[in-house]
């Protein structure tokens, strides 16, 4: 269960299809600002995520998840 200001891996999955994205972006939350909540994923995007699941991620987000 996440804590106060903590993501859920469950929160993160609503927007994502990559479960191992989630984890990692939950693993480092709480987060002090948009602007690091933003670094932490584009840190985890090109670090730590294999290609498998960043393909999986966009091709499992809804047209409504696309444009925002």
């Amino acid at each position: 269960m996440a804590t106060r200001g903590q993501l859920a891996v469950e929160d993160v999955l609503r927007v994502t299809g990559s479960w191992r994205f989630a984890a990692a972006l939950a693993t480092a939350s709480p987060f002090t600002s948009l602007a690091d909540a933003l670094l932490a994923a584009r840190c985890i995007w090109l670090s730590e995520v294999y290609f498998p699941s960043l393909l999986l991620s966009f091709l499992t987000a809804s047209p409504v998840r696309l444009l925002y």
